[in-house]
């Protein structure tokens, strides 16, 4: 043997010593998306302290739950079919407001702005949207009703109201069935009009403010 050489069982033991090495790192990678409680408030910001995130989040992992909002693949026809309803619901939308300036309505971007039921903006809906903003904000919506899809079959502290939780339903349905593209949109629509009205004295958690906790984690920082 060489001096250069290694013998079998020392190159097996480095092997394995390196692979257990690995297996540890793997399992440590994995622990640092999990939640834990933290009820020390001098390290909480106070964001954390009035949204209540590691309370609603502990013992989640939060790199699972972020998958459960990723765009479908290109063989997923079923969610790709949802995806792209969504595209066209949001589309028409802005179609509509659009219309609104063509006619000269112009007090109603006001109040399409306004977060008040009973009293318009001081600003109105912003009509210059540049297009990578316009197709990022129409992506947020497409991942939060696909993540609401998979979380109703998948995580139980997804939480939808009976109203929203049968359409929701009906929704998965017509996918399944294969209805034609208007049907789908107009229960795309419906079902969005329902998940933004979610009342906030309802018993069940508002899943698009459970959503918006799981899109404040950032997997690749780990917080």
């Amino acid at each position: 043997m060489s001096k250069n050489e290694v013998p079998i069982g020392l190159e097996s033991l480095i092997t394995s010593v390196i692979e257990e090495a690995g297996e540890h790192d793997q399992q440590y990678q994995s622990t640092l998306n999990k939640v834990r409680d933290n009820t020390t408030l001098v390290t909480k910001t106070p964001w954390l302290r009035h949204t209540k995130w590691e309370e609603t989040f502990v013992g989640k992992d939060m790199k699972e739950l972020n998958k459960l909002s990723e765009a479908p693949g290109a063989r997923d026809y079923n969610e790709r079919r949802l995806w792209d309803s969504t595209t066209r619901v949001l589309n028409g939308c802005f179609r509509g407001f659009l219309d609104c300036q063509k006619r000269g309505w112009s007090l109603i971007p006001f109040w399409l702005a306004s977060v008040d039921r009973d009293k318009e903006n001081t600003k109105p809906f912003r009509m210059y949207i540049a297009p990578y903003t316009h197709r990022r904000y129409i992506s947020y919506w497409q991942r939060y009703l696909i993540f609401c899809m998979r979380g109703r079959m998948t995580e139980e502290a997804v939480s939808f109201t009976l109203q929203q939780s049968d359409c929701l339903l009906e929704l998965i349905s017509i996918i399944d069935q294969n209805e034609d593209n208007e049907i789908l949109d107009k229960k795309v629509f419906e079902l969005s009009v329902l998940l933004i009205k979610h009342s906030d004295y309802a018993s069940e958690q508002s899943s698009l403010i459970y959503f918006s906790g799981v899109l404040g984690y950032n997997v690749e920082w780990k917080q």
